[in-house]
């Protein structure tokens, strides 16, 4: 019995062997005719799998009865055949062919795609009262941004914005640290930042970085002009960064949308925004608030901003718009890294006592007004009143240990206002619409930074210490004591190179009619300048005279006029021209008091 059934089973092994059939053939591009290679042959019924060669040719196994083959490359159509006993094997005349994926996308179709898939488009020709036609522009929308937007992650952001060198160094989004093509990116001062058109930097001429970034959650769009267009807002060669901020929804008397995120390393951020509107006025507002730990040691943070806008409908041609914004934070810094340390433990820290402190503080107003069907116009009276204040053991070598001795201490207070109005019109020439743009902007800027001895404690101590350091040597001039009085000597110049020891002021004793002379060297600060080996005086007039602590301070003012001209030779061919012109002073740093002293001091 044993011996029939394995002939009986040798018998059906046989039989199925011989019922197999071999589908041969060549598989072609349809286009070039040239042969495919690694083209998968799929046997559906048996899910047997075969590739073809380097020269096209394939060879699977079929059954007599009706078996479907399917072929399959990357870049080309599936194309899915039926076969039977019938056509079982393939002659050289009835070779594949697979079409190449080729589609024809309409205009419409292409701009689509760009919104949804890169989440950016072009900003209109004409918006209010700014003309952007041929202009080089890109334009973020945060609303379809697959972006982190509660961490401010600028690397996802600005993911599909070509040429940008972008750097993060807290996780938080607190800093925005971006720049043009072989710019540096270092708190984005290559770019003239700004937020609804108006700037938001510390200054925008003497000092250009942009401590403030507003919270990407608050954000309808970020404008990102470059080029040509760029100009009439500033002289950063980056170009123009302009964060839009959301509007009130029209026809909602109230929307409350408030978002909570929890993340590693203890993130929880909270963003909160109220709109609400009515025929004559709206209001948006927002309330954002960070905190976390780090990926680093020392590294923590804290966080509050927060956005308040108010318009209100003067007439159907006119609208007057308020804003007012702060942000407040507190970050303890980690420090740098040298390559050694960073090969180490690229998560070390060796500072724990460096601290930065920023307060921010914007407004603006807003006029606009439409003239007639052609004509806009703009008015727009914006100002900053800002604090940073960095304080830390700061050293050039990042691996140099902290021994716990005072903290040097960098306080800088930055305050301007300014005015720009802009006129826009439309004209017919040669039967061609045409526009004209015309502006004028006036700004005014006070910049002071003042460095000194810190504590020596670990906390976020923003005081000067100079009663326990009164020679301490990174400031500007020295501490001297004369005859019990302390006395600390300042210069004064338009420029650096007119540098001149003007003035001086005690912290304490009774200076009243004191005679002296103070030889020696004045400072490492005046060595590229050149140095003061004396310095006389006598008989001062006032009593205890008050030292407020300083290094420099800078005045600025400019008064920038600007035109453009924009023509539309034909249909994607466009002729446009710009022009600018300022006027102003740079700055100057001098003493904070002039007037203390009966006589000039003598500098020989």
């Amino acid at each position: 019995m044993k011996l029939k059934a394995f002939n009986i089973l040798l018998i059906l092994i046989c039989n199925n062997l011989m019922s197999q059939e071999s589908l041969v053939g060549i598989i072609l591009d349809n286009n070039s005719e040239l042969p495919l290679v690694n083209v998968a042959v799929f046997n559906s019924n048996t899910n047997q799998i075969s590739y073809s060669d380097i020269n096209g040719n394939f060879k699977i196994d079929i059954s007599p009865n009706e078996t479907e083959v399917v072929f399959y490359l990357e870049g080309y159509n599936l194309l899915s055949n039926l076969y039977n006993s019938n056509l079982s094997v393939l002659n050289e005349s009835e070779n594949i062919r697979l079409f190449p994926k080729v589609e024809t996308l309409s205009e419409v179709i292409v701009r689509g795609n760009l919104k949804k898939i890169f989440q950016i488009k072009r900003m209109e020709d004409i918006e209010g009262t700014r003309i952007y036609a041929g202009k080089k522009n890109e334009v973020i929308l945060l609303d379809v941004s697959m972006a982190n937007l509660a961490s401010n992650n600028a690397r996802q952001i600005y993911n599909q914005i070509p040429g940008l060198n972008i750097y993060q160094n807290d996780d938080a989004g607190l800093q925005l640290n971006i720049g043009g093509r072989g710019l540096n990116p270092n708190r984005s001062a290559n770019f003239n930042t700004r937020q609804n058109n108006y700037d938001i930097s510390a200054d925008a001429l003497g000092y250009p970085e942009s401590y403030y970034t507003p919270p990407a959650e608050g954000l309808e769009e970020i404008q990102i002009i470059r080029g040509a267009a760029s100009l009439q807002y500033g002289t950063q060669f980056g170009g123009l960064i302009n964060f839009k901020i959301k509007k009130p929804k029209p026809n909602d008397n109230f929307d409350l949308i408030t978002r909570n995120t929890i993340g590693s390393n203890n993130l929880f951020t909270n963003f909160t925004s109220i709109s609400s509107s009515n025929e004559k006025s709206s209001y948006y507002g927002y309330v954002n608030y960070k905190k976390g730990d780090g990926f680093r040691p020392n590294s923590e943070y804290e966080s509050i901003n927060t956005y308040q806008n108010l318009n209100y409908n003067l007439s159907d041609k006119s609208r007057l718009t308020t804003e007012i914004t702060y942000l407040e934070y507190l970050a303890h810094q980690a420090g740098g890294l040298s390559d050694r340390m960073f090969e180490l433990d690229p998560y070390q820290s060796n500072r724990e006592r460096n601290w930065f402190e920023v307060k921010w503080l914007l407004f603006n107003m807003k006029y606009f007004l439409e003239i007639s069907e052609n004509s806009n116009f703009s008015l727009s009276f914006f100002g900053l009143d800002a604090k940073r204040n960095a304080l830390g053991f700061r050293t050039n070598r990042v691996d140099q240990i902290d021994f716990g001795e005072e903290r040097d201490l960098i306080k800088g207070d930055f305050k301007n206002f300014g005015f720009e109005s802009r006129y826009l019109t439309n004209y017919q020439v040669f039967k061609k619409k045409s526009y004209l743009l015309l502006g004028a902007k006036y700004y005014n800027s006070y910049s002071e930074s003042v460095q000194g001895p810190g504590s020596t404690s670990r906390k976020a101590d923003f005081n000067f210490d100079y009663g326990n350091f009164p020679n301490y040597t990174n400031r500007e001039g020295n501490v001297h004591n004369l005859n019990g009085v302390e006395g600390v000597f300042k210069g004064s110049a338009r420029t650096f190179q007119d540098l001149k020891m003007d003035t001086i002021s005690f912290v304490d004793g009774n200076s009243e009619g004191l005679d002296g002379t103070l030889e020696g060297h004045l400072g490492p600060v005046f060595n590229s300048i050149g140095l003061y080996d004396k310095v006389s005086w006598s008989k001062l007039t006032k009593k205890e005279m008050t030292y407020e602590p300083f290094d420099g301070e800078a005045n600025n003012f400019v008064l920038r006029l600007a035109s453009g001209i924009t023509y539309e030779v034909e249909e994607k061919t466009w002729a446009y021209g710009n022009s600018a012109y300022r006027s102003g002073s740079d700055g100057s740093w001098y003493a904070s008091v002039h007037e203390q002293f009966d006589q000039e001091l003598i500098l020989k």
